[in-house]
């Protein structure tokens, strides 16, 4: 087949890489993610050094947030299930002591790992 019969395969195939130099479109996941869950975060995405054992460059992005605990399953199903070649690394989840907890409510806080790869 000719390249112009598989350029839609192709753009499908670059999509799942992100944008090393401006990773906006995870980032607007990630944030879009959190707001279904009712979950507050920050993103600080750090530039993977090259490894043997990767076969390509990645970043990894620290996530910290806080939210209602019988969320948290929501978000890291939809973080896990991402459109993006990128995969959970790391996961801390703690309760927190404070007044909604006293109310009824559970909260927690969570920081996490995400290794994405990039174009």
């Amino acid at each position: 087949q000719s390249y112009q019969s598989r350029l839609a395969d192709i753009e499908k195939a670059e999509a799942v890489f992100i944008e090393q130099q401006l990773p906006v479109d995870l980032i607007a996941f990630l944030e879009e993610s959190s707001r279904a869950a009712d979950f507050s975060i920050k993103i600080s995405p750090i530039l993977n050094p090259a490894s043997k054992i990767d076969p390509w460059p990645s970043l990894i992005f620290q996530v910290s947030g806080s939210g209602p605990s019988q969320r948290i399953n929501q978000f890291l199903e939809k973080t896990e299930n991402n459109p993006f070649l990128a995969s959970l690394t790391n996961l801390n989840i703690r309760r927190v002591e404070s007044e909604k907890n006293k109310k009824g409510v559970n909260e927690i806080e969570f920081d996490l790992s995400l290794k994405a790869y990039v174009k």
